[in-house]
């Protein structure tokens, strides 16, 4: 005990403390306790940081805004210039990159968007000065063929009969000025068709007969019929 004590005086320990330095290394193994005590001490030493920042003993400096960004910079979208924020973000209507709006936003009206150069080429935006000019262009497509209805007609006969024969047979089928359309059978135009050729035939025989019987003989006499104004 008096070398423990003798030890302790010339290593500038006092008794007590050395006592409770062996109690504690009794209880505990030899190669535990001195890797316990650096966690123990390091995490001491984080919640006490943890509690300063808490409290505000600790702050962080805040860096200075540079590339004069202002705290007023309104975000649109290059594709719908209505939707404007004040935080970056992308648009609730397309899904694009909110862009950063022009500084003179105010001068500007709500259907209108200033973007920069480069944004303007990585969206492939391009633009032109309108002007007025004719624009053709052939399209090709579908569609259906109509039937005029205003320029149809429906041909009645003048006379009772049947069709002998149809040569327009189907709707769509081209005609010209003179063709045939169909064979019409009618026992009255037939009666009418005969009285009329027998009524020629005693026409011509009997101006045979009367040109037989004048003096010219068979010379050709031609008669005029004139009328005169009232």
């Amino acid at each position: 005990m008096q070398e423990d004590k003798k030890r302790a005086q010339s290593s500038g320990v006092k008794p007590e403390a050395n006592a409770s330095y062996r109690g504690l290394q009794s209880l505990l193994p030899a190669p535990f306790l001195t890797p316990t005590l650096v966690l123990a001490a390091g995490a001491l030493l984080i919640v006490a940081i943890g509690v300063a920042q808490r409290v505000g003993w600790i702050s962080a400096e805040h860096a200075p805004v540079t590339n004069g960004a202002s705290t007023d910079q309104v975000f649109t979208c290059a594709m719908h210039p209505q939707i404007r924020q004040r935080s970056p973000g992308r648009c609730p209507i397309c899904g694009m990159v909110l862009v950063p709006a022009a500084a003179n936003i105010e001068d500007l009206d709500q259907y209108s968007v200033q973007i920069d150069p480069a944004q303007r080429r990585l969206a492939n935006i391009a633009t032109a000065e309108a002007k007025r000019e004719p624009v053709s262009a052939d399209i090709q497509t579908v569609g259906a063929i109509a039937i005029d209805e205003s320029r149809m007609a429906t041909i009645a006969s003048y006379i009772d009969g049947r069709l002998e024969r149809l040569y327009a047979d189907y709707t769509g089928v081209d005609v010209a000025k003179g063709d045939h359309l169909a064979v019409i059978y009618s026992p009255e135009l037939y009666s009418a068709q005969v009285e009329y050729l027998e009524t020629r035939k005693a026409v011509r025989q009997a101006s045979a007969t009367a040109l037989s019987h004048c003096p010219l003989g068979t010379r050709k006499v031609g008669f005029k019929l004139t009328t005169t104004p009232r």
